[in-house]
């Protein structure tokens, strides 16, 4: 739902990286091997820096809140299922009205057990939504496509967001759609 603030480097710590897909898989190899060693300076400093500085920086994508009263309208029940931790997603949306419209807002836990299949499910479960064929992951990364597809829901690939950078990023997953905007999304959802 949102765009992120150009930010050149991330901070970790004692250490300033690029920001980029490798800067971000070597903090995350950082993070993992720091946990199974009891250590987590690098998360935990990101973990405030973030929440202090950058949590709220995010912006709304041009269109999102039209589709989200489109899918209302049309009887949906739109949820949240993001890697973002639980309370940093409850902040983000609420400060930004999308709690509005959503049937369930679902983050990750404060330990990172949850893949994002556990998450997405555990967004269905709560919009009382049985029926795995009527639901419908909008994402814009391998994570979401992967998540979607382990459950057996439809998936439909966004390319304005942070993952998936082109359609045929998206094509090399099983999917409902491809949306390179909001209102193409919006058309791809509701048939307008």
């Amino acid at each position: 739902f949102f765009h992120r603030h150009h930010i050149a480097t991330v901070n970790y710590g004692d250490y300033v990286y690029p920001y980029s897909e490798s800067a971000n898989t070597f903090v995350d190899t950082l993070i993992s091997e720091g946990k199974k060693l009891g250590v987590n300076y690098v998360n935990d400093t990101h973990a405030i820096d973030y929440k202090n500085n950058d949590l709220l920086k995010a912006k709304p994508y041009e269109g999102i809140y039209d589709v989200l009263k489109a899918l209302l309208a049309n009887n949906q029940k739109p949820v949240v299922a993001t890697y973002k931790r639980q309370d940093y997603a409850t902040q983000i949306l609420e400060h930004f009205g999308f709690h509005e419209y959503m049937f369930a807002m679902c983050g990750a836990d404060h330990e990172n057990k949850l893949k994002k299949k556990d998450i997405i499910k555990n967004s269905i479960d709560i919009s009382g939504e049985s029926d795995f064929s009527k639901v419908v992951m909008v994402g814009d990364s391998d994570n979401d496509a992967i998540g979607a597809l382990g459950l057996g829901v439809n998936f439909i690939g966004v390319t304005y967001g942070f993952g998936f950078k082109n359609q045929e990023d998206v094509k090399s997953y099983q999917h409902y759609g491809i949306a390179d905007t909001t209102a193409e999304l919006k058309s791809i959802l509701i048939g307008e």
